[in-house]
């Protein structure tokens, strides 16, 4: 949604997946499988529709994911963004208008009602967790985190 706030439109997704970097002990025993991958997939044209991102990034990770590996972490980075007035265009693909009418209809709903809508591939229960035991302190957002001194 931020991208499309910014009329913003993107062509270059980048899928990253990786088991942890260094070998682990698991029972004893150390986990010689070790993977890292990544994929740039070129959208034959600049868009701002997550249908497109996700579909191109389930096909850049179909082409690293690697059967029997204990992945750490996996992510998409969107690079190739350009202004909604500064796209270079395809005479043959182009995208789905449908989408254009779409997506700001979605962000409105999302907006107000606190991101109810979910694409089919998105976590709907929101199982897992972040992990964040190792945050450093917001000395500047929260007045809890402030160092006080006192004489």
């Amino acid at each position: 949604m931020k991208i499309r706030v910014l009329l913003a439109y993107y062509h270059l997704p980048n899928v990253l997946l990786f088991t942890a970097h260094f070998k682990l002990e698991l029972g004893g025993q150390y986990n010689w499988n070790l993977h890292y991958g990544t994929k740039t997939i070129k959208i034959p044209f600049p868009t701002s529709s997550t249908f497109e991102i996700i579909k191109y990034a389930y096909l850049a990770l179909d082409s690293i994911f690697k059967e029997g590996y204990n992945y750490k972490k996996a992510g998409v980075i969107i690079t190739g963004i350009s202004g909604d007035t500064t796209q270079q265009l395809s005479m043959f693909e182009y995208e789905n208008p449908k989408h254009k009418i779409l997506m700001p209809v979605l962000d409105k709903i999302n907006l107000k009602l606190g991101d109810k809508i979910k694409f089919g591939g998105q976590d709907l229960k929101q199982k897992w967790k972040m992990r964040q035991e190792h945050l450093s302190l917001c000395y500047s957002s929260k007045l809890k985190d402030i160092i006080t001194v006192k004489c």
